[in-house]
């Protein structure tokens, strides 16, 4: 199969995984905001989603880049970009997709669709911290009808994908080999 089928693929997955660590709300405000467990306070941190956001779609991007370059090694910019990405001109014998890597895209698209689920379900009152929100209720509706906290399935579903997309690079020995 070809390498250029995996563009699409990464950029699907992209957008999940953005919309799945891209809090939709801003946080809430001091008097909203519920006691916080050890574990929570490191988990709520925004920052760590824009670091997540800015790695993952870094490396996406990258990896996009070496495809395309790869389709006109002639092009000075080309030979920069696989220059400079990988350590060998051939890594692309090794960046075909695998079925692992198609299962990964997917699961980390349909965890971001869970989650932007999530956040329509429960609009203003979905935010990253734990809070109690006016006019707080309970949502029984969409994918809450389902489980109890399926904004958290979501994510595991994401991470979960990712790792399958990355992990069948690792297996291929492509990811080995970049200089990034």
């Amino acid at each position: 199969m070809q390498p250029l089928i995996k563009i699409p693929c990464i950029l699907v997955a992209m957008v999940g995984l953005h919309i799945t660590v891209t809090p939709p709300h801003p946080p809430p405000t001091e008097e909203e905001k519920a006691a916080s467990t050890g574990l929570e306070v490191v988990i709520k941190r925004r920052s760590g989603a824009t670091i997540v956001r800015t790695i993952c779609w870094g490396t996406a991007l990258a990896e996009v880049a070496v495809i395309l370059a790869n389709y006109a090694p002639s092009l000075p910019i080309s030979r920069a970009l696989l220059s400079t990405l990988t350590s060998t001109y051939d890594s692309m014998d090794r960046i075909h997709p695998s079925p692992l890597f198609f299962v990964g895209c997917f699961l980390t698209a349909f965890g971001g669709f869970i989650r932007y689920n999530c956040y329509k379900a429960l609009g203003s009152m979905f935010t990253f911290e734990m809070s109690i929100r006016k006019d707080h209720a309970l949502v029984t509706s969409g994918p809450y009808s389902i489980v109890r906290h399926p904004g958290y399935t979501g994510v595991l579903i994401t991470l979960t994908g990712m790792l399958l997309m990355h992990g069948a690079e690792v297996d291929d020995g492509f990811v080995l080999r970049l200089t990034v």
